[in-house]
């Protein structure tokens, strides 16, 4: 300790020296005895010898507690198998190594792929103000991107494969836009996109290659996009912040999990009879159905409960902190402020937090002092979820350090709850499906909004869903889908709401479609038209009073949550640092056979 320490700025020795050159000399303008010179000189050394042993004794306790971590680590590290502990670049060589090969030919077809797929997304975020706006050029350059971690698992009937990818900054991508005659090109040069790209195959078939239908595709998490833009042609105002805005604000989210771009491996029209084309177009519809289910497979109740030992990063007082946690980037909820406090304890900070994928996601958590200026941090961490996850309904006390929050910790409460799978059935009740007690969460409606046809105009529409109780005049829940251009008399959205039900008998989702000069809408009654239809739901297309003909397609799930409550006194246990994930929770796959 204090080796390679920082010195003190030289703005602080510089005040240091001026205030012992001014209290020598008001000793001697005063007239006070030299005596006084030696004691002021006294209390700066024994002052500056304290600092120095503060110091001492806080690096000595971080590199104590360094390696108390690294010590649990190397111990949990070595009970894995030495696939776990070696580096994941040295096991994708070999998948790299064939990319290089394959790219020439795996090049175009990406390309098309995002051409067709990512394209119609793009241009449906046009602005009024824009006759065309869409992609003409998608080339991702001579390199293949670079694997440097992949993770196989096997669920169902479909195989899961998460890449973690990067591609250089040879990619580019045309766009063009208009208004009127006037025109221009925008190319998106150097692009570079990190991320963890999740690939989903299935579902599984024997009768030929590459024995799996369609393949869907998205990021785990808010991928990082890197690019420079450079205009051609006549310049039409904004355009620039509204590609970067499309960019980085929309397609982001769009292609984050659970959100996905399915791409079918076979076309229906080669079939050779009108017979054999309706079947495998039956067939698609079902692929689709199944790999474009953005429902969740649980919900992970946190209650932050206190921080201790927090920063402090304010001039006068202490730092004002609150707590923001989430699951996915785009459901984060926060804590009250408690003001003035570096110990806080919160009230009313119970969250459900949707969980869509419990062997790969993760509870993250940010403290922040709140400030006039701007949030500061206090710290962040993050645990994987599968840790909590193999016992549904036990509440699991976690205290936590936290990571650049010098010695803080938060301390938390964790209750993890899947959803119950239950089959169709016409004559299944509310009360039948509710839970017992009526002020706990039975479950989520989960309302994806596909697509409004038949709309008959270009004007920018919306979707607005709103769960009431009609009876009881109530109005539990409101969500929005994003303003889009209608094209070709279509709009397609494919956003996914979820909704907390404690009872179900009674509630309707009201579904309105705004932007076409008088609302059209639908009321739904959620026992008559989904209740019946089991966990998986129903799609279907409903039309909207006033709309003139125009439907809307809704794919609409309930699902119940699994309330049994675990007692505590058997599977209470405290983390006390952060560790690895987990290994997966699916069965092991068998043992190779000896070499």
């Amino acid at each position: 300790p204090g080796k390679g320490r920082e010195k003190p700025t030289l703005h602080l020795t510089a005040i240091r020296g001026s205030i012992i050159i001014s209290l020598c000399f008001l000793t001697g303008v005063l007239g006070f005895s030299y005596v006084w010179i030696f004691v002021w000189a006294a209390f700066f050394c024994w002052d500056a010898l304290r600092l120095d042993k503060a110091r001492d004794l806080k690096e000595t306790t971080e590199i104590q507690r360094k390696a108390a971590c690294f010590e649990n680590l190397s111990q949990l590290m070595a009970q894995f198998p030495n696939w776990v502990t070696f580096s994941e670049t040295e096991k994708c060589a070999w998948l790299n190594d064939m990319l290089v090969q394959l790219w020439p030919s795996a090049k175009e077809a990406t390309e098309d792929t995002i051409r067709k797929t990512v394209g119609p997304i793009f241009e449906q975020f046009r602005p009024a103000m824009l006759s065309k706006l869409g992609f003409s050029k998608v080339d991702f350059g001579h390199s293949p991107p670079l694997i440097t971690g992949v993770n196989v698992i096997r669920n169902g009937n479909l195989i899961y494969l998460d890449l973690s990818i990067k591609q250089s900054g040879e990619g580019s991508i045309a766009v063009e836009a208009g208004k009127g005659p006037i025109g221009m090109s925008v190319k998106i040069n150097r692009l570079e996109v990190v991320g963890t790209l999740r690939v989903v195959m299935g579902p599984l078939s024997s009768e030929k290659l590459p024995c799996f239908d369609a393949i869907s595709i998205s990021f785990l998490e808010r991928p990082t996009i890197a690019y420079q833009l450079k205009v051609a042609g006549s310049g039409i105002p904004g355009l620039e912040s509204l590609i970067d805005n499309i960019i980085q604000n929309q397609l982001s989210v769009l292609l984050l999990w659970p959100r996905k771009i399915i791409v079918p491996l076979f076309d229906p029209a080669t079939e050779q009879t009108t017979e054999m084309q309706a079947a495998k177009q039956r067939y698609l519809e079902d692929i689709t159905n199944l790999l474009s289910d953005c429902s969740g497979q649980g919900t992970l109740e946190v209650t932050v409960k206190r921080c201790k030992k927090l920063r402090n990063v304010e001039t006068m007082g202490k730092s004002d902190p609150f707590v923001e946690v989430w699951v996915t980037d785009t459901d984060k909820a926060r804590t009250e402020t408690v003001d003035n406090n570096l110990d806080p304890e919160f009230k009313n900070s119970t969250f459900q937090l949707m969980v869509y994928d419990y062997n790969s996601q993760k509870l993250k958590f940010h403290v922040f002092d709140e400030n006039v200026g701007g949030a500061r941090s206090l710290g962040h961490g993050e645990l994987a979820i599968a840790r909590v996850c193999n016992i549904p309904g036990a509440k699991r006390f976690v205290s936590l350090p936290l990571e650049d929050g010098d010695d803080g910790m938060i301390e938390m409460n964790l209750t993890y709850r899947p959803f119950l799978a239950y089959p169709a059935n016409p004559e299944l009740k509310a009360d039948e499906w509710q839970s017992e007690d009526e002020d706990c969460i039975s479950g989520f409606l989960f309302a994806t909004v596909i697509s409004a046809n038949n709309l008959h105009t270009r004007k920018e529409l919306k979707v607005k869903l709103d769960l009431l109780h009609p009876k009881r005049g109530l109005e539990l829940a409101t969500n929005e889908t994003w303003p889009l251009q209608a094209t070709a008399e279509e709009v397609v959205w494919n956003q996914t709401f979820n909704m907390a039900i404690k009872a179900l008998e009674g509630l309707q989702l009201r579904a309105t479609l705004v932007g076409m000069g008088t609302d059209a809408r639908v009321d739904i009654d959620l026992v008559k038209e989904v209740l019946g239809h089991g966990s998986d739901g129903v799609i279907a297309p409903f039309k909207l009073e006033g709309g003139r003909g125009a439907t809307l397609k809704l794919r609409l799930q309930l699902k119940r949550l699994d309330n049994t409550v675990v007692n505590p006194t058997h599977h209470h246990a405290s983390v006390t640092s952060p560790t690895p994930s987990l290994p997966s929770p699916y069965p092991p796959a068998p043992a190779p056979a000896p070499a």
